[in-house]
């Protein structure tokens, strides 16, 4: 039943390669790690489908690739977005906020710590959004066009 599986999901990857262009495959992966990155977790998929239906890219790869973000990735996403932004934007923003949530878990406290570090949060999710889709876009261009080559040799 496992290897059923797994070789039609073989077999779908496979025919997305071949009949699908490169760069729409790529725009989609990138698309859906974007998505992934920024939007926070709980509405990806309500952004990335109706965005590839908008660009026409293949909503099951732009919906794939939003779990780059998981509950494995989510918190050290989220924490690094946080650095990020208090890098950009020169916050005095301490890690102190977070140990004050963690040893005093109240609404007030949840409140507060979402008020200050949501703005900065979003926008290191951007910035780290862009540089990964940019990357992934790259990678799986170029991945795509050399899996054809070597193909067709």
């Amino acid at each position: 039943m496992k290897l059923k599986k797994i070789s039609e999901l073989k077999g779908s990857f496979k025919k997305i390669i071949k009949v699908q262009n490169p760069a729409q495959i790529a725009l989609s992966v990138s698309m859906g790690i974007f998505i992934g990155i920024f939007v926070p977790a709980g509405f990806q998929t309500f952004a990335a489908v109706p965005l590839a239906m908008l660009t026409r890219s293949n909503a099951l790869i732009v919906w794939g690739a939003t779990y780059v973000s998981n509950p494995l990735t989510v918190i050290p996403i989220y924490i690094f977005s946080l650095d990020i932004g208090r890098f950009i934007t020169g916050s005095s923003l301490s890690n102190g906020g977070i140990n004050h949530l963690l040893s005093n878990p109240s609404v007030s406290s949840i409140f507060g710590f979402v008020t200050n570090s949501m703005p900065l949060i979003l926008l290191g999710s951007f910035i780290i959004g862009i540089a990964l889709a940019f990357i992934s876009y790259i990678m799986v261009y170029f991945s795509i066009n050399a899996i054809r080559i070597a193909r067709a040799k």
